[in-house]
């Protein structure tokens, strides 16, 4: 049976093009690349747990539900259905979720203690593409449903997703980010809503969110659709490679495969040590040359649906 968000991303294992040769999901890059990471200080073997970043450090660590619920979708995306949905159902039944508010919290510290209550739009739409990912999608119909009728998406101003669910008078509410745009629009792919998840795109890409001069996603921009000056020049990985699962996720996957060549070919790819970069402004000077664990897995399901002429 086809993993149902690989088939959502991909439409199908195998496309024919117009000159009638065969394309094949990458399937073993991405399996590589989700074995070095594993293997690698990304992830705590002790806790069984991704770690923020690629990070040395033994018991200091914060543990962040962005990082786990890929985890689940990165598994997923490389075929490893089970897996999946075994790491899932851990992170389910530990303090990442509270099941009394039906949300995904932000972290919890080494000690498994829940320390930032705040809600994240990024961690709720992960959560439905997670669902999706692994089968459940009448779970991941009503989680997304539930999210878009809350605060978590202004649905009066802007019908943008708020950064948060707006219970904490935080400066950063009045942005709206790239992230959490692109991320809706893989969540209503995943659940079928195909034409909602284009039409959002679409907007998406007409706001000051992308950058049509770059042809790269922006950082932010405020609530009145101006971008955000403080953060003009940060192209981020994360954003990046979203950007080529969300084209995906409607369709357009030759437009995918060239974005994420792009991506590769400039500094948000290190060459040398085959991980990403955090960011860079644009004119490709690394802004932050940190290896967060995101952008890896971001990478791992962009290379699923990104495909090699045979």
């Amino acid at each position: 049976m086809k993993n149902p968000l690989q088939d959502k991303l991909s439409k199908s294992y195998f496309i024919e093009n117009k000159k009638s040769k065969i394309f094949q999901i990458n399937i073993n890059k991405a399996k590589e690349f989700y074995g070095r990471l594993i293997d690698s200080p990304f992830y705590n073997k002790e806790r069984g747990l991704w770690n923020e970043e690629f990070s040395q450090r033994s018991g200091a660590n914060y543990f962040y539900s962005t990082d786990q619920l890929l985890g689940v979708i990165a598994l997923a995306s490389i075929g490893e259905n089970n897996k999946a949905k075994e790491f899932y159902c851990n992170i389910i039944d530990s303090p990442f979720y509270d099941r009394k508010e039906g949300l995904w919290g932000q972290f919890q510290g080494y000690k498994k203690l829940l320390l930032y209550p705040t809600r994240y739009s990024t961690d709720q739409l992960l959560g439905v593409i997670a669902l999706a990912s692994i089968g459940e999608n009448n779970k991941a119909k009503e989680f997304y449903w539930n999210i878009i009728d809350s605060p978590f998406y202004d649905q009066e101003e802007t019908n943008y997703w708020n950064h948060n669910d707006c219970q904490e008078p935080l400066d950063i509410t009045r942005l709206l980010f790239s992230t959490d745009q692109l991320l809706g629009v893989i969540a209503l792919a995943s659940i079928g809503e195909n034409n909602k998840a284009k039409e959002f795109y679409e907007r998406i890409v007409s706001s000051s969110l992308y950058d049509k001069e770059v042809k790269f996603f922006n950082h932010s921009m405020d609530k009145i659709k101006e971008l955000n000056q403080l953060k003009h020049k940060h192209l981020s990985s994360t954003d990046q490679l979203l950007g080529v699962i969300a084209l995906a996720s409607i369709g357009e996957n030759n437009k995918a495969k060239e974005f994420y060549e792009r991506i590769v070919s400039s500094s948000l790819y290190d060459k040398e040590v085959k991980f990403f970069n955090h960011s860079m402004d644009e004119n490709q000077k690394i802004i932050q040359i940190a290896k967060d664990t995101a952008d890896q897995l971001f990478g791992v399901i962009a290379l699923t649906i990104c495909k090699n002429n045979k």
